[in-house]
C-alpha cells in the first residue's frame, strides 16, 4: 500500500507539492495577519513571537520555522500590512508622485484607523514599520534630489525631515485627532504644504545652482588667465 501511495503522488508528487506550498502560504499569512491583529487589539508596548503564535493558533516553533527572528517577522509583516491594508505599490522615486501616492494611503488610513494609530504611536507599531521607514526615507531623499541637489547638506536634511513628517502616518493621526480632518482633507492639507515647500526649495536650489555655475565660470576664467601668463605658454 505504501508503494501505491508513493506512485499516486501522496508522498512527494506534484499534487502534494502544490498542496504543501498552499498550506505554507496560508500559514505564513496567518502569522502575518496575527501581527496586524495584535497591533489592532490595543495600546501595546510590545509584541512577542509568543503573542503572535497564540493569536494565530499555533506554536512559537511554527512561527520560527517561517521567520528566523522577530525582526524578520516584523519586516515581513510591515510589507504584508502595506500591501494588504493600504494597497502599497513601490515607493515613488519622483517628487511629483509623492502626494498622489500618499493621498491613496490616507484614504486607506480612514478605513483602518485602529491599525494606523497603532503603527503610528505605539512602540510595537514602530518596531513593525521600522524596516519600511528606512526604505521610505531613502526613496523620498531620491525624489527630493531634483529640488535639493545644489543646497547645502544642512538644508537638504531639513527638507527631508519635513517631507518625512508630512508624508507619515503620524500626520494623519494628529490632523484627525486634533483638527477633525478626514483622509481627503488631510491629503489636501498636506498637498498644499508640499507644494509650498517644493516651490521654495526649487527656487533656492536653482539660485544655488546658478551661483555655483557663476563661481565655476569665474574660476575657469581665472585659471585661463594664469595659464596665458605662464612662461611655458608663450
Amino acid at each position: 500500500m505504501a508503494s501505491v501511495g508513493r506512485h499516486n503522488g501522496d508522498d512527494g508528487g506534484d499534487g502534494t507539492a502544490v498542496l504543501r506550498e498552499r498550506q505554507q502560504r496560508l500559514t505564513r499569512e496567518l502569522i502575518l495577519q496575527a501581527v496586524a491583529d495584535q497591533l489592532q487589539s490595543g495600546n501595546l508596548a510590545d509584541i512577542t513571537v509568543t503573542d503572535v503564535a497564540r493569536q494565530a493558533g499555533m506554536s512559537s516553533r511554527t512561527v520560527y520555522r517561517y521567520f528566523a527572528t522577530r525582526e524578520e517577522l516584523f519586516a515581513a509583516a510591515a510589507d504584508w500590512i502595506g500591501e494588504t491594508y493600504f494597497g502599497d505599490p513601490a515607493f515613488p522615486a519622483r517628487l511629483e508622485d509623492l502626494t498622489p501616492y500618499f493621498r491613496r494611503h490616507l484614504q486607506a488610513f480612514d478605513r483602518h484607523p485602529n491599525l494606523v494609530r497603532a503603527m503610528a504611536v505605539t512602540r510595537a507599531g514602530n518596531l513593525v514599520r521600522s524596516s519600511r521607514r528606512r526604505r521610505r526615507l531613502a526613496a523620498m531623499r531620491e525624489a527630493l534630489a531634483e529640488v535639493t541637489d545644489h543646497l547645502p547638506q544642512a538644508e537638504r536634511r531639513r527638507a527631508e525631515a519635513m517631507f518625512g513628517y508630512l508624508q507619515n502616518m503620524l500626520a494623519w493621526v494628529v490632523m484627525r485627532d486634533e483638527n477633525g480632518l478626514a483622509g481627503d482633507e488631510v491629503a489636501d492639507t498636506i498637498g498644499w504644504a508640499t507644494r509650498v515647500l517644493t516651490d521654495d526649495l526649487r527656487r533656492r536650489n536653482e539660485a544655488a545652482g546658478a551661483g555655483r555655475g557663476k563661481a565655476a565660470s569665474k574660476q575657469e576664467r581665472s585659471d585661463g588667465a594664469r595659464a596665458s601668463h605662464h612662461p611655458w605658454t608663450r
